[in-house]
């Protein structure tokens, strides 16, 4: 494994025989640095004159290698997640409850408008560090959670919020009429064209999802 460092982009190039991977200098140092409070290993937290160095892998290096001797050291959060956020996610992977997340920006509330991987049930991974993971409903298969990233939490069954962030605020949202023969109807998210929809129904529909009210997925 070769590995160099880009200063402007602030990132380690990772070059293995299976191709090149990146790892943000900030993600490295506080993986590295939870790694090393969670095992009870202070002499291997990363100092912040470490930060963008090469002894930051090193350290993790070691930290991964004492973590796969180590007991279970549960599920893998990232640093800034909340603590409300990590005791709901850890009752979530025990149940068998679907839930819709709302991810975004915690300093802002500003909310990523997607309609993709936003429902299912939680679990979580194998390996040594187990994050988080939101699972399809129908397949079973699913990606990482953005733990950090997450706004608000609703269970569906009841449509109990079961988490908010202080500062989370649902966009505006605006329907219209406009020139286009295939998607006449289009939605503005604070003000901003962001989707286009064959009826007018569809556009509602679209809308109810991405502000918590419907949980039936949409399409166009």
């Amino acid at each position: 494994m070769e590995v160099t460092i880009n200063q402007e982009q602030q990132l380690y190039v990772i070059n293995r025989a299976e191709g090149v991977s990146c790892w943000g200098f900030k993600n490295a140092f506080e993986e590295t640095m939870l790694l090393a409070q969670r095992l009870s290993r202070p002499e291997l937290i990363p100092t912040d004159s470490e930060f963008g160095k090469l002894t930051v892998l090193d350290k993790h290096r070691s930290l991964i290698d004492l973590a796969r001797a180590a007991r279970d050291l549960g599920t893998w959060f990232r640093a800034s997640t909340p603590d409300k956020v990590k005791r709901i996610i850890n009752r979530l992977i025990h149940t068998d409850e679907v839930v819709r997340l709302f991810c975004g920006d915690p300093q802002t509330g500003k909310m990523d408008v997607t309609d993709f991987e936003v429902m299912g049930r939680v679990g979580r991974s194998g390996g040594i560090l187990k994050v988080p993971l939101l699972l399809e409903e129908d397949s079973g298969f699913g990606g990482p959670i953005p733990d950090d990233r997450i706004l608000r939490i609703i269970r569906v069954s009841d449509r109990k919020v079961l988490y908010s962030a202080p500062a989370f605020v649902l966009p505006t949202f605006s329907i219209f009429e406009r020139d286009d023969k295939d998607y006449p109807y289009g939605v503005n998210v604070d003000g901003e064209l962001h989707a286009g929809f064959s009826t007018y129904a569809k556009a509602c529909a679209w809308v109810a999802f991405m502000a918590g009210e419907s949980f039936c997925q949409p399409d166009a």
